[in-house]
């Protein structure tokens, strides 16, 4: 992660306080507070292809697409859970104008430092979301990709290697791997 790790049990509401004034992001994880590492050009460079991607669907029904800035606020009953997701969908009423709660749509663009959480902790967080219908993540390094859909059972993982068609049902439009990593 960052230079700022603060491992002892700090409140949402200093969080919320020290994230207002921070030129740096933090995650907030169950009262620990971790800075976030810097992205490359690639992997910025991939998660605005994918939110260009996603923009005019989302408008066409109402929705909105965020990238990176705006966090994503999980409440579980272990505490809260506080992320900033590379790409966010949100298409029911959200009003908060620094954090979502109601998602449709999450993606990450996995880096070497991001890999264990977004595979890992975050899919679990997010995947917990009751509004969340796709967790989407991205290899930065190679045209890979891993998708978890909701369907009436649970998540269904779909994975995607070298070229296919990544669908987003929550905004009915479907993403192709070989455009998103052209030139990258």
């Amino acid at each position: 992660m960052g230079a700022v790790q603060i491992t002892r049990p700090v409140s949402v509401e200093a969080y919320r306080r020290m994230e207002a004034d921070s030129p740096t992001k933090h995650e907030y994880v169950q009262g620990a507070v971790r800075a976030l590492a810097r992205a490359s050009d690639r992997h910025d460079r991939l998660a605005l292809r994918i939110a260009s991607a996603l923009l005019l669907a989302t408008e066409a029904r109402g929705c909105d697409v965020y990238i990176s800035d705006l966090r994503v606020v999980v409440r579980r009953s272990g505490g809260e859970l506080h992320y900033y997701p590379d790409v966010m969908v949100v298409c029911e009423e959200d009003p908060d104008p620094y954090e979502k709660t109601r998602p449709c749509v999450l993606v990450e663009v996995l880096s070497p430092s991001t890999r264990v959480a977004d595979l890992g902790e975050k899919r679990v967080a997010y995947t917990s979301l009751d509004s969340l219908r796709t967790y989407l993540v991205f290899d930065q390094d190679r045209r890979w990709a891993v998708g978890y859909y909701r369907t009436e059972e649970g998540f269904e993982v779909r994975v995607w290697e070298g070229a296919g068609q990544v669908t987003v049902p929550c905004v009915d439009v479907t993403v192709d791997l070989e455009t998103l990593y052209r030139g990258l």
